[in-house]
């Protein structure tokens, strides 16, 4: 078994998903896995390395091992301390299909920390902003 699908099979693992369902619902190819499994395969291609990736919310670089750091904790560019990426990582979920399920606070949190990655500082800010003016809406609707 290669390095990289034992990655993956610890990212599943710690979802608690299984690698079917995992591409299931990522649209990566279940065959180039069992593949990769067998060593019939020693890579993934580059679609299926960024679908899986971006699943999971980690780096092509990470399930290359390339890094053992399976998040770039600098992400949005702010300062995070480490205990609040602690409590970001305890709260994460792998992404659901719509409606399979209400979405969640978690859910959100997730897609917003793991979309917004690779935006720059302008379009980060901008999206804050927005995200502000909703609130600032709802609670004028509300009448707060």
């Amino acid at each position: 078994m290669s390095d990289l699908y034992n990655r993956i099979a610890e990212l599943c693992q710690n979802y608690g998903i299984t690698i079917t369902a995992m591409c299931r619902e990522s649209g990566a190819s279940r065959a180039s896995l069992s593949d990769l499994k067998v060593g019939r395969k020693q890579n993934l291609s580059t679609e299926t390395l960024d679908k899986i990736a971006d699943y999971f919310g980690t780096t092509v670089d990470y399930l290359l091992g390339r890094t053992d750091d399976p998040e770039n904790n600098d992400r949005f560019g702010l300062d995070i301390s480490d205990d609040e990426i602690r409590e970001l990582e305890e709260t994460k979920k792998a992404p659901t299909p719509e409606g399979k399920r209400p979405i969640t606070f978690d859910d959100f949190t997730y897609a917003f920390y793991n979309e917004s990655k690779d935006l720059p500082d302008e379009k980060k800010k901008m999206l804050l902003d927005m995200a502000r003016f909703m609130k600032a809406d709802l609670d004028k609707e509300k009448g707060e």
